[in-house]
């Protein structure tokens, strides 16, 4: 007999969404006997408790004769898939047994199979001989929903191939396995498995903690849970799922809740309680608060002894015609107590976008839940298969719906619900219900641990030899180590036809070289005809076998994303073990028009669908190639990095505070202390503002252009901030696209950003028209008349400029014309109509200006992409917003600063949070909200100045330090002395860690052990 045991007590907690348990049963009493039992509709599967001594997980099944429950499969009316194919229960049938310990769920099987056949793994071993456990941890939640979603989980249990003589974890040995296919598609490394082969086929037993079937709070007798088992065979070499018996005789249907077999947890003696569940109770239906408005209900509360703690749920929409975006914009207080974040149970505060970035669904520091516009519910939490392209959130948690722990909170007796339309820009009604229901408590937090050190990280990076041969039809075979990669080039042409090369529309050339390991090609082209022509041009690269890695714009994505995407990180990039390679834009033609795609498991793209050339005109494009050793995409972004030469010093911190009421009115000392906590070096002010316009009273305007020249008020802030904080660097606020002023829409008409339709464009509102100032309209003059204003009249450091290469919109219906963009019909390829960028035609004017403030000896800090090579070569700093954390994906091109999130961040811990985030993403923070008190120094104290020498998942190498969040052995490869700086997860420094001094072949390494949310900064001594 050969016994394969795979055990694994390596933790890999996946916490779950905490569910509403409610049982509609009345209240009964069962005893199960020993006999087979009949599962009838009205009867579940009982799951006895396991007293001690518990059982061991071994494949032998002699320790599960005392448990008093069983269910058998062995009838031909439970064959449910091809059971033309099942012959008799010797050919396939099973015993299977449950039991339960607080430690989780034990499943034993008894299966008789003449034929035993299983080759696979992971989520493809149900092609061989497995059992399959479908598991419902909230079967009342939702109960219109049929389909699995949150609370609901499918686990492969993988005998592996007992058939094979190798021992278990040899070389193409199949281990036996638990795998969550449902909803995550991984295996449960914290399960514990084994099987055993038999005479007449094989026995398998198991046990899976709760928390990784979804299941919250403590279970006890009477639990009640959703299941059914699927038997999978395979009786021939090849790997296919010939047969499926399930414990039910029902017609099949994957993943239907409806399908599932309801169970409960019983005393040892198989004896059980179903107690009838509290019922919610319903404090608003379909009721409606007016824009800025508020509702109230008042509601009793009594003490319980079950267990049970009390909840919200909430169901809210704003009114719209149709499907539409979401918004900031209810705030919940339960008895004058405002709601935070941390008490929604069903769904994280921070949700994983579809397109692999993440977006919070709750803002303390903007106006409390985010919430959809729709017509319906219904419409609201369509999915993007369903047709809603708003269903932004990997989340099967419908958009509308909130549930929200309420422990702790409430009174005996009565208690007020308060729901408060917050935020003043919206002018729709918000419909809302809630109930008060009672749930499991939240779980408790998983213990913290210490990481301990173990890789050795230097600022050193493999060197990857690219080599190249061009051939016909634009293709290039590009290798990358021992991998061969396929790139081909296509290219529109009239009549809807892709071309790969010269044509009777336009000739093509192209040039290829390499350059300090990165592939650069130029390819230029020329319109023979008289009428402006469109050339889209998409550029692909095929491994010939499928990828592992997917990286567009610098987020993980997964290979069947559909669609283009844009960003200031115009990447391209797919790699496996083997080997990586991508790809991205170079001229600014092509940074502003790019997109970037996935075309299959494997293939990447880089393509513009945008591309104009003029009669008779010549463009040039420019893109590159990029390898990776290990198919890792950190490799290429660093190759790429040292190629486009932006690894130079970035200073500060910084950190914006505004200067009019409240702010200004600080006392001093206030302003100090709080320039002083975040160890500013900058100062960077916000715009100042006014309350009408043409007349009107508003709520507030922002002041822009014209609108700003009266600069007496920056000069006072300014003033009072040297005043409070002698040496700080004050950066004046500057934004280029936006005119406020009350005549600034008819004055600066002929620069106005015009759409499609040919009108005006704004920021949002109709008091912030957009315009493009160039070198020779009256709105280039007049915006370069307060810069240099503000230059000349305030004592400042710099300038911090706002949105340098755009404002809200990209492309404007005008003249001029940029000479290279345009629509193009995706189906005739013909041009429809010429459009501008706006970056492109106000170039000029921002290069003039930028080098202006640089030869005055002042500092230009901005906001947003540099698109113009010019720029990029003055070393400007840009960071980017982090309205969601993965924006700092788009920042890792050029300087690598993050933008403190003004919507998330309410606390100081908050914002060192910010800073861990933009760690991940190998970049360092500047801080944005000011209403953030701060009481003390934290990781921004010794994160500047830094040259960059390597970006990390999670760590940043300068040549002056290292900033960390992860553990390790970190060194610059050599002798060099360092002092090193913990900060805790409330980025409190400790001054109670000591860090070992590491000497490994001469070089010092500092051995950096972390807690989660821990950060290190070793900062070097003596830099040259």
């Amino acid at each position: 007999m050969e016994v394969a045991i795979y055990h694994s007590r390596a933790r890999n907690p996946h916490p779950r969404n905490t569910m509403n348990w409610k049982n509609p049963l009345i209240t009964m009493v069962m005893m199960i006997g020993l006999a087979r039992p009949i599962l009838a509709a009205d009867q579940p599967i009982v799951i006895p408790q396991r007293p001690d001594p518990p059982i061991t997980v071994d494949g032998r099944l002699d320790d599960w004769a005392s448990v008093p429950s069983k269910v058998e499969m062995d009838r031909p009316d439970q064959v449910v898939y091809q059971p033309e194919n099942w012959k008799s229960a010797d050919d396939l049938s099973a015993v299977v047994r449950f039991c339960w310990r607080s430690a989780g769920l034990y499943v034993a099987a008894e299966v008789r199979d003449d034929v035993f056949s299983n080759s696979g793994s992971g989520e493809n071993s149900f092609r061989g001989d497995i059992l399959e456990l479908y598991f419902d941890a909230a079967p009342t939640r939702d109960p219109s929903r049929d389909e699995f979603g949150g609370g609901q989980t499918h686990l492969l249990l993988s005998p592996g191939n007992l058939m094979d003589d190798r021992p278990p974890g040899a070389f193409g040995r199949v281990n036996a396995e638990v795998y969550r296919i449902y909803p995550d598609h991984k295996s449960i490394s914290d399960a514990s498995i084994a099987s055993v082969k038999t005479q007449k086929g094989w026995t398998l037993e198991c046990i899976i903690p709760w928390e990784d079937l979804g299941v919250t709070g403590q279970v006890g007798r009477g639990r009640v849970f959703g299941l059914e088992v699927a038997l999978d065979d395979c009786d021939s070499s090849a790997s296919r799922q010939e047969k499926m018996m399930t414990i039910s005789t029902r017609a099949w249907k994957h993943h239907s809740r409806g399908r599932l077999i309801e169970a409960v947890t019983a005393d040892a003696g198989g004896t059980y309680v179903l107690a009838e569940a509290p019922k919610p109770v319903a404090l608003l239906n379909n009721a409606v608060i007016a824009p800025k408005g508020e509702i109230t209900r008042t509601f009793d509360s009594t003490p319980r002894d079950d267990g049970l703690s009390p909840a919200l749920w909430i169901r809210a929409r704003l009114q719209a015609d149709k499907n539409a975006g979401d918004t900031f914009a209810l705030n919940v207080y339960v008895n004058d107590q405002k709601i935070d974040g941390s008490r929604i149970l069903n769904k994280p505060i921070m949700m994983r976008t579809l397109d692999g970035g993440t977006i919070s669904i709750f803002s303390a520091g903007s106006f409390g839940f985010r919430i959809p516009y729709a017509s319906t519910y219904d419409e609201a939490n369509l999915s993007q298969a369903q047709g809603n392209p708003y269903a932004r959130f990997d989340s099967t948690e419908p958009r509308t719906d909130f549930l929200i722990d309420l422990s702790g909170m409430l009174k005996n007796g009565k208690n007020t619900l308060r729901l408060v339309s917050a935020d003043p820009s919206v002018d729709r009604a918000m419909r809302v219900e809630a109930e008060l229901r009672q749930v499991e408590p939240k779980k408790e937090a998983v213990k913290r641990e210490m990481i301990p050190a173990k890789d050795y990280f230097t600022p050193e990076q493999p060197k990857v030899e690219i080599k190249f041969q061009e051939s016909a039809d634009a293709r290039i075979a590009v290798n990358v180590g021992k991998t061969t990669y396929q790139c081909r080039s296509s290219f529109s042409i009239p009549g809807g036809q892709w071309v790969h090369g010269g044509n009777k529309y336009f000739t093509h050339s192209r040039k290829i070289h390499e350059e300090d390991g990165i592939l650069v090609v130029e390819d230029s082209f020329t319109n023979l005809g008289d009428q402006p022509l469109g050339i889209m041009q998409r550029h692909e690269i095929t491994a010939g076998q499928k990828q592992a890695n997917f990286y567009l714009n610098g987020l993980k994505r997964p290979p069947n994303l559909p669609g283009y995407f844009q960003s200031n990180n115009p990447t391209s990039f797919m790699g496996s073990e083997g080997g990586g390679i991508g790809m991205l834009p170079l001229d600014d033609v092509f940074l502003i028009h790019g997109e970037n795609y996935i075309g299959g498991d494997d293939t990447i793209g880089l393509c513009d669908r945008v591309l104009v050339i003029g009669p008779k005109a010549s463009h040039t494009v420019k893109w590159a190639l990029a390898g990776s050793a290990d198919g890792d995409y950190w490799n290429f972004l660093n190759a790429v990095r040292r190629y486009l030469k932006v690894n130079f010093t970035l200073t500060g911190p910084g950190a914006f505070m505004r200067m009019y009421p409240p702010y200004i009115d600080w006392p001093v000392e206030r302003i100090r202390e709080q320039f002083l906590n975040r160890s500013a070096v900058y100062g960077m002010n916000a715009p100042s503002f006014r309350l009408t316009y043409k007349g009107k009273t508003l709520p507030y305007l922002i002041n822009h252009g014209q609108a700003a020249m009266d600069v007496t008020e920056e000069a006072a802030g300014a003033k009072k901030w040297i005043e409070a904080l002698p040496g700080l660097k004050v950066i004046q606020y500057f934004a280029c696209f936006i005119d406020s002023s009350d005549d600034g829409d008819t004055r600066f008409a002929d620069a106005a950003i015009l759409d499609a339709a040919g009108k005006p464009t704004n920021y949002g509102s109709y008091y912030y028209p957009l315009f493009i100032p160039t070198l020779s309209n009256d709105y280039g003059k007049s915006q370069e008349q307060l810069l240099d204003k503000l230059l000349s009249k305030i004592d400042l450091d710099g300038i911090f400029w706002d949105e340098i290469s755009y404002s809200m919109v990209q492309y404007h219906y005008g003249k001029p014309w940029d000479g290279v963009s345009g629509d193009i019909d995706m189906k005739t390829f013909e041009v429809k109509q010429l459009k501008s960028s706006v970056s492109l035609v106000s170039r000029d004017w921002r290069i003039k200006q930028a080098r202006k403030i640089v030869e005055h000896g002042r500092t230009l800090i901005a906001n947003g992409p540099i698109d113009a090579q010019e720029l990029r070569d003055m070393h400007l700093m840009a960071f980017t917003e982090t309205g969601q954390g993965s924006f700092c994906a788009r920042t890792q091109l050029y300087t690598p600063i993050a933008l403190g999130d003004h919507l998330s961040e309410v606390t100081e811990a908050d914002a060192y949070h910010g800073m861990l985030n933009a760690l991940d993403y190998g970049c360092v923070y500047y801080w944005y909200s000011e209403d953030v008190n701060t009481t003390h120094k934290t990781l921004t104290e010794h994160m500047f100045p830094l040259t960059p020498l390597r970006l990390g998942p999670g760590f940043l190498f300068g040549q002056e330090r290292i900033l960390t969040r992860i553990s390790g052995y970190f060194g610059w490869n050599d002798s060099s002395d360092f002092d090193v700086h913990i900060y805790d997860e409330n980025g409190v420094l400790r001054t109670d860690q000591k860090t070992v001094r590491v000497i490994v072949d001469g070089d010092a390494y500092a051995a950096i052990n972390l807690w989660p949310d821990w950060s290190a900064a070793i900062v070097r001594k003596n830099v040259k």
